[in-house]
């Protein structure tokens, strides 16, 4: 028999229609029970004014008791629970592909890469792997801030809830719904967006473009990302110089210049402004990961490395 308590958040899970949630979700749930009663269509009984360990405790025995939640297996390798649980699997709403669990699990990451490009139909090729996108720990910090305020409306800590579950970064394992998963931890940050009746999120077309010129290795090579360029700049050229201009690495600007003045033959009066950000010496490439060659861009002072 479910308390009233777990009624309102079984319930809440239903209605949402997700069908993992992670454990600081659920106890951010459970909270919202206590303080918010008056949101639920039944009479909450609740001798505690905020839950704490042994209610959030008893939320998860409860459900999981009657089989409404276990451990998800892709996250936590068995069917117990307890409040370590790092990802719940709401047993009565359908399953979903890899990158929408992903999603779910992680607020912040998103699809990017090649797998990004694929997505917007950028490249032919099926990648083997999902790639996807986390920020770096120092971004995750201050985005992690900005979450607990908007849950919360404040940012909880042991001083305002004598315990809650944190919000932390969950490693992802190496395959998710029996689909390989690779994740990279980046520092950059990428408008992202999401995907229509799905979950997941993706990078911007326009930031995407952005990503194959800082991240080439990672979109299937630099000639890989020359080509795509090449083949899809004229379409898409207005979101492209706007992400490229509002981008803050120089050597961006920099690199989009060379392909698109030198290799597209493109004129444009926003991108021959970024000519004042070329520079001589130093150690400016094309291709970020590959020796500088013999060959070389006066005008964007740039060796081209490809």
């Amino acid at each position: 028999m479910l308390s009233t308590v777990s009624q309102a958040v079984l319930m809440t899970l239903l209605d949402r229609g997700r069908p993992v949630v992670t454990g600081y979700e659920l106890f951010q749930l459970v909270w919202d029970v206590y303080t918010f009663p008056e949101k639920y269509p039944i009479k909450i009984r609740k001798r505690i004014s905020a839950p704490g360990y042994d209610q959030f405790s008893r939320v998860i025995s409860e459900l999981s008791g009657e089989r409404h939640i276990r451990a998800d297996p892709d996250f936590d390798g068995s069917q117990s629970v307890s409040t370590k649980t790092q990802v719940f699997r709401v047993t009565e709403v359908p399953d979903l592909p890899a990158e929408d669990i992903a999603c779910l699990v992680d607020p912040f990451c998103y699809v990017a890469f090649i797998s990004a490009l694929q997505r917007y139909g950028l490249t032919v090729r099926q990648p083997k792997s999902l790639s996807m996108a986390s920020p770096a720990s120092s971004s995750w910090g201050k985005l992690k801030d900005e979450k607990l305020l908007s849950d919360y409306g404040f940012i909880p800590s042991s001083r305002n809830l004598h315990y809650y579950r944190r919000l932390e970064h969950i490693e992802f394992p190496n395959r998710i719904r029996d689909r390989k998963t690779e994740t990279h931890r980046i520092k950059h940050n990428y408008i992202t967006q999401k995907a229509e009746d799905s979950y997941f999120r993706i990078i911007t077309l326009g930031d995407l473009f952005v990503q194959t010129l800082v991240y080439p290795e990672l979109c299937g090579g630099i000639l890989h990302v020359l080509d795509i360029w090449e083949e899809h700049f004229d379409t898409y050229a207005d979101q492209i110089v706007e992400a490229v201009d509002r981008f803050h690495m120089p050597i961006v600007k920099v690199r989009a210049g060379y392909i698109i003045t030198e290799r597209l033959y493109v004129k444009n009066d926003t991108v021959e402004n970024w000519r004042q950000f070329a520079q001589r010496g130093g150690s400016r490439k094309l291709d970020p990961n590959a020796e500088y060659g013999s060959t070389w861009s006066e005008n964007w002072m740039i060796a081209t490395n490809v």
